[in-house]
């Protein structure tokens, strides 16, 4: 049901998961977990170190701050989200995955760069 108004733009699994395909955003969530985990960032960064590829890395940053075995240990993703932005507002240089990337050129097409909104 697309047309040239609406397309339908999706990641693998969910925004947290797709940030940590990316191999130069994982340092930034872990910076940013921090924040409000000091204890899980540490030792969660040891675990997805020690992580053989790309995807086994984005999957053990995912599973343990969203999945935890203990559910009520689970990061909160708002908070999270929170501590994200303000980290990234601070240190540039995060990536985006692709499928938000040609979202937001979907949505701004035929937009004039120059004008003032």
């Amino acid at each position: 049901m697309e047309d040239a108004f609406v397309k339908i733009f999706h990641g693998l699994k969910t925004l947290e998961y797709d940030l940590a395909l990316l191999e130069e955003n994982r340092k930034a969530m872990l910076a940013a977990l921090g924040d409000p985990h000091p204890r899980i960032a540490k030792a969660l960064g040891k675990i997805v170190n020690a992580q053989p590829d790309n995807t086994a890395k984005a999957k053990a940053l995912f599973c343990g701050m969203f999945e935890r075995k203990d559910s009520s240990s689970n990061v909160q993703k708002g908070r999270y989200a929170q501590a994200l932005a303000e980290y990234i507002a601070k240190q540039p240089g995060c990536k985006v995955p692709e499928y938000l990337e040609q979202a937001i050129r979907h949505v701004c097409k035929g937009v004039n760069k120059h004008e003032d909104v």
